[in-house]
């Protein structure tokens, strides 16, 4: 999910793809999955992923909803930057250090 988000809002994308490895991260914290499980799972949504653009269907839909995206962004409430940063916070130590 947080591919296909990703593109949808590429100026995004690394504070998407953040968050979606935090939640990924949360499921080894959490005691449901094991490492090698989380990791697996992200390098089989990868594969998946880049299989799925070679789909008409897909590739159809995904503009679909890039279409749907871009309204709802323009019509919508802008987002909070307060609520944003704190909810940032609530995942950084979910996130690699450097």
């Amino acid at each position: 999910m947080g591919l296909v988000l990703a593109e949808l809002a590429p100026e995004r994308s690394t504070q998407i793809l953040q968050r979606a490895r935090a939640f990924g991260e949360s499921r080894l914290v959490c005691g449901v999955h094991t490492r090698s499980g989380i990791e697996t799972g992200r390098t089989n949504a990868s594969i998946m992923v880049a299989g799925l653009h070679g789909v008409a269907e897909f590739c159809a839909d995904l503009e679909a909803a890039r279409t749907e995206v871009d309204a709802a962004r323009k019509t919508g409430p802008a987002p909070d930057p307060v609520a944003c940063t704190a909810e940032a916070g609530d995942f950084s130590m979910y996130l690699p250090g450097d």
